[in-house]
């Protein structure tokens, strides 16, 4: 017998209601939705937040992204948005580079010493990658970084770590340039931005320096003794621009320099056959808007959680930081993409994965017939509190990212030419549809925002097999209330019961159909809650205990010589499935089928063994939730 997958795409001719409409653009999303992974009870089952990284009210800007084997740590240059200093480098650890939790400060600024002032732009390596004399008793892990005077000169120094979390800053400086650059103990004197690596079986350190004209430049040293020696400059600018934040990159047949440029800013990249150059600044391009670029290769079992398409075998992070406006002042974010450095490719592209499209994997944007305009999920989720960067009030959302269909504002850098406070208004429509899951919990807690016709805009839960209704939650600001975008905030919370629902595979619908003024739809945060189950809203229907539905065999009565018997087979909850053939006497007769199956439609073709004679048969599927039984008549 050959079990497959029925497709549910229906045709695309013209329906003749509005419904059918929705419901062929629906069946044929349904088809090919992917499965998540289930959290536990009291788990967030989605959430919208992006690869992204943020601490209000404060400067997060250069910074190192590593893994230890077992997660990532984040360090960065942390300085409160009231204050001229940066007094500490943070540190931060996710498993996803989307959820993040603050660390205490790895580093602080020190009175008396070369960093008693300001702490910038860390580079974080493994104990071994520099020279063994130089590593303490412990030290697995090294911080190149840059300390900064209340003069404001400039140094590199070093730390030393066994466990990420507590550092043990040298009392000296590692690194100050020569005689070439222009560089001073008791005033402004640029050596920052450390960055250290290894070529032609040595140690080298790059810095942002200045020449002694005036000139941007980087400096070059190299590990000797029980610092970095001073090699002078590696690429002098043609202006006083400053090159800072760089890094450079061995890949294939070419080493990338990524740096920020003064005047030109975010991330300019050049590439050349040997780390020594030739370097030309007048060959470089421009790449993105961030600044201070960091390339990180990670392998595809370290970028797994992350849930990014194309990343199986491995992939070059991207990550730089970039401001925005929100609450009438400047915030930081670092945001991390991925990049191609393959040879044939010039300049270098980067992924953007930020939203629905390149990192939130699994979801699904639909578009609905007949629409105008941008899907407005195309260009979602939201980052930050967009309305209220208009003016509005705050929204509630959780987190740094959630779902607005009336916001256009998706990430700081990227693909997405959007700014702060950009919308797209009340008129774009589309649909969004989440990875299919079971329900494992007794009740599903989510926040809820917007407005518009109940009939137009909704979050709906939806049966995997089949795209019928269970649950459907409208908007709460009602038709054209408040100003736009800012309608039906903060978000509010809802609870719906699953208790009927459990074991069943589903999927959440998050629909904006309103083409007139004031509609939208937003959310954030569902989640398994360990609320009582009565105070949320029950299934709009009955579910089958069972868990599946069997169609009658077809033909009955079967002739066998005439072809196979042709099963149908709807199955709401996933496991094992079990068809019998029983006779009139109650005696098995055969098996029909026997295997494991995912939620959806299944259609089976059975041919009868030669022995199996004519009469009244019962054919009995069995399912993790029961069973159902069927007759059938088999003449031969």
């Amino acid at each position: 017998m050959t079990p497959r997958r029925r497709s549910t795409r229906g045709p695309d001719a013209a329906p003749r209601r509005c419904a059918a409409r929705r419901l062929a653009v629906l069946a044929a999303a349904v088809a090919v939705l992917p499965a998540a992974g289930v959290p536990a009870t009291g788990a967030v089952l989605f959430d919208f937040e992006q690869p992204a990284f943020i601490e209000r009210g404060y400067r997060v800007k250069d910074h190192c992204l590593i893994h230890d084997g077992t997660r990532f740590h984040l360090f960065h240059i942390r300085g409160r948005l009231a204050d001229a200093d940066d007094p500490s480098l943070g540190h931060a650890v996710s498993d996803d580079l989307r959820r993040w939790r603050h660390e205490a400060p790895a580093l602080a600024a020190a009175p008396g010493t070369f960093a008693d002032f300001s702490l910038w732009a860390p580079q974080v390596l493994p104990a071994d990658s520099l020279p063994a004399a130089w590593r303490p008793d412990g030290g697995r892990w090294a911080m190149l970084f840059t300390g900064v005077t209340g003069a404001m000169s400039q140094s590199i120094g070093l730390a030393w770590s066994a466990d990420l979390s507590d550092w043990t800053m040298q009392a000296d400086p590692v690194y100050t340039p020569g005689a070439w650059a222009d560089w001073s103990a008791a005033g402004w004197g640029d050596c920052r931005d450390p960055f250290a690596f290894a070529a032609a079986d040595s140690l080298f350190l790059l810095a942002t320096a200045r020449a002694a004209d005036g000139r941007g430049a980087l400096a070059l040293a190299a590990a000797s003794g029980a610092a970095f020696t001073d090699l002078g400059p590696l690429l002098v600018a043609p202006d006083d621009g400053a090159l800072e934040s760089p890094q450079l990159v061995r890949a294939g047949a070419w080493w990338y320099l990524l740096v920020t440029r003064g005047g030109v800013h975010g991330t300019s990249v050049l590439r050349a056959p040997d780390w020594r150059g030739p370097w030309d600044l007048a060959a470089a391009v421009r790449i993105d808007e961030g600044a201070a670029p960091e390339v990180n290769r990670f392998s595809g079992a370290v970028l797994a959680p992350t849930g990014w398409p194309g990343c199986a075998a491995g992939a070059r992070i991207f990550s730089r930081h970039e401001n925005y406006h929100e609450w009438g002042v400047y915030n930081f974010a670092i945001q991390f993409d991925t990049i191609d450095l393959a040879d044939g490719l010039w300049p270098p592209p980067i992924t953007d994965r930020q939203g629905f499209d390149g990192g939130l994997s699994g979801w699904i944007v639909a578009d609905l017939p007949d629409a105008a305009g941008p899907n407005p999920f195309a260009l979602a989720p939201t980052f930050e509190d967009n309305p209220a960067a208009r003016g509005a009030a705050a929204s509630g959302y959780r987190g740094h990212s959630w779902l607005s269909s009336f916001e256009a504002y998706r990430s700081v850098a990227g693909d997405v030419a959007s700014d702060v406070g950009d919308t797209l208004g009340a008129a774009a429509v589309g649909a969004l549809l989440s990875p299919a899951f079971v329900v494992t919990g007794e009740r599903l807690d989510f926040l809820l925002g917007g407005a518009g016709d109940a009939d137009s805009c909704w979050v709906a839960l939806r049966r995997t097999s089949d795209g019928a209704l269970l649950h459907r939650a409208a908007p709460p600001g009602g038709t054209g209330t408040g100003v736009p975008g800012g309608e039906g905030l903060p978000l509010a919370p809802r609870a719906w019961d699953l208790r009927p629902l459990r074991g069943l595979s589903v999927f959440l619908e998050i629909r904006d159909g309103a083409r007139g003024p004031g509609g939208f739809i937003a959310a954030d945060d569902f989640a398994w809650s360990d609320g009582d189950p009565a105070a949320g809203e029950p299934p709009l229907v009955a579910v089958p205990a069972r868990g599946f539905e069997a169609a009658p065999p077809w033909p009955s009565p079967w002739r066998p010589a005439a072809g196979p018997l042709r099963l149908s087979l709807r199955v709401d909850r996933p496991g094992a499935y079990a068809g019998l053939l029983f006779d009139a006497r109650g005696r098995r007769a055969a098996r029909v089928a026997a295997s494991a199956r995912d939620a959806g439609a299944w259609e089976l073709d059975w041919s009868a063994p030669p022995d199996l004679a004519s009469g009244l048969y019962v054919l009995r599927w069995e399912g993790p939730g029961g069973r159902q039984d069927r007759r059938l008549v088999i003449l031969r």
